[in-house]
């Protein structure tokens, strides 16, 4: 090893060693910050579960090699987390801040008012996920709310009863088509083939009728969903999921070009060489 690369490693290790006493700086000033600025779970932390054991070991203990859990959340919020600098004379503006960032006030990403263009921050990826899900979250819930009708009717009293049959319906498939009301009728001659029959849904169990003739008992469902106006909603329903899938190609589409765009990466760019 020559001298010189001696000299390059003791530059690199003091700037290593600048560069953490600089980020345990700033942790320490990130500690103080106001309460405004923290996440509930922080405020938490902070307040009450860090005095107890169960959540930190280290409760009570005093010294520099002791691990501060204060320290930790604020490197957790301000270097891990996404936070994006404060305009407070324009909140529609979410321009992504540094990690540790303190010069200039910053906050958390909100969940519910960020703009989806401001995705694109984190690449095309998470960009069009994010429009993905909230393209299916539409369509989805226009299509429930078409079927909004055939729902009420199936978990209506009108389709079937909750206290007949073998077992009550859960409260999860009650708007399903599912039916609990079922009674014993004779299996016309014929129609019915006994062999191919589930064991507990027929009775081999011979009665005699008024003439006198042995009949094949069978389970049969009392409830009637064949109906015209029902078979009506869920035709519209699929037609309606079939024009919202074209579409929402094509949007995820022009989406998909339109982040492409706005983000530029070494990829959009060409190398020409010369001799």
């Amino acid at each position: 090893m020559t001298k010189a690369d001696d000299v390059d490693d003791e530059v690199e290790a003091t700037r290593q060693y600048t560069s953490s006493k600089s980020l345990v700086v700033e942790i320490d000033d990130l500690v103080g910050i106001t309460s405004s600025s923290k996440t509930l779970s922080r405020i938490l932390v902070e307040k009450f579960l860090i005095h107890f054991r169960w959540y930190n070991p280290n409760a009570g203990k005093t010294g520099d090699d002791i691990p501060d859990l204060r320290k930790a959340w604020a490197y957790y919020e301000h270097v891990s987390l996404a936070r994006y600098n404060v305009d407070p004379g324009d909140h529609t503006r979410f321009d992504r801040a540094d990690p540790g960032e303190r010069k200039r006030q910053t906050e958390l990403y909100p969940v519910i008012a960020l703009p989806m263009k401001q995705l694109n921050d984190w690449g095309i990826g998470i960009g069009l996920y994010f429009s993905e899900l909230r393209s299916m979250m539409y369509i989805l819930f226009c299509a429930g709310f078409i079927s909004l009708s055939n729902i009420l009717f199936f978990s209506g009293g009108d389709y079937r009863s909750s206290s007949k049959g073998e077992k009550a319906i859960s409260y999860l498939i009650s708007g399903s088509a599912v039916c609990n009301e079922m009674t014993w009728v004779a299996c016309e001659d014929g129609w019915c083939n006994t062999s191919k029959m589930i064991g507990k849904y027929f009775s081999n169990t011979t009665t005699v009728n008024l003439n006198g003739v042995a009949t094949t008992l069978v389970l049969r469902r009392g409830c009637d969903g064949a109906l015209f106006n029902i078979g009506m909603t869920n035709y519209a329903a699929v037609m309606f999921l079939i024009v919202a899938s074209l579409l929402y190609f094509y949007y995820i589409g022009k989406r998909s070009t339109m982040l492409d765009e706005d983000n530029v990466t070494a990829s959009d760019y060409s190398v020409l060489v010369k001799k």
